[in-house]
């Protein structure tokens, strides 16, 4: 409940004492970290759902403190997060410039789920121009890992030519 509501002081909380409960200390949140990979019936994680409600600082906790990766995370039709920050029903255009700057996420740009679609696929069709236009703008930082396969070889120019 407390990341639908954006509650991250709650989070906070729980994450806590969790790890508290079960190890006797404060810990580093390894407990907590299997909880939190805890998936509802459409193998949706807490992260996929922070993230389509466009809870920024809940995001930010949960990658930043709790340690949650966004390129390891998939739902059932093997959506990672960054499919739900852009499935939005206002553009979450902060939450996807966060994620954006993680490790190993810009290749996620172009990563179909089991239907073929991208992330950006999800983005409301009016809101289109504006998201390529926000992806042009970041291009600086939309460069492949230092060594990737053929595959991850990602850059702004193939996210926009796939989508325009």
């Amino acid at each position: 409940m407390a990341v639908r509501t954006n509650n991250v002081r709650k989070a906070r909380e729980l994450y806590n004492n969790t790890n508290n409960n079960k190890t006797g200390s404060t810990g580093t949140g390894s407990t907590f970290l299997h909880g939190c990979n805890a998936c509802n019936r459409f193998g949706e994680s807490i992260l996929h759902i922070a993230c389509r409600r466009g809870h920024l600082e809940m995001v930010k906790f949960l990658i930043d403190e709790v340690g949650l990766r966004i390129d390891t995370i998939r739902d059932d039709y093997h959506r990672t997060p960054l499919h739900d920050a852009f499935w939005t029903p206002v553009a979450s255009y902060d939450v996807v410039d966060f994620l954006l700057q993680q490790p190993n996420v810009v290749q996620l740009l172009l990563l179909k789920d089991v239907r073929g679609y991208t992330p950006l696929d999800y983005a409301r069709s009016e809101d289109r121009g504006k998201w390529l236009r926000f992806l042009w703008e970041r291009k600086a930082i939309l460069r492949p890992s230092p060594t990737p396969t053929k595959e991850q070889q990602t850059t702004a120019g193939d996210v926009i030519q796939v989508h325009a």
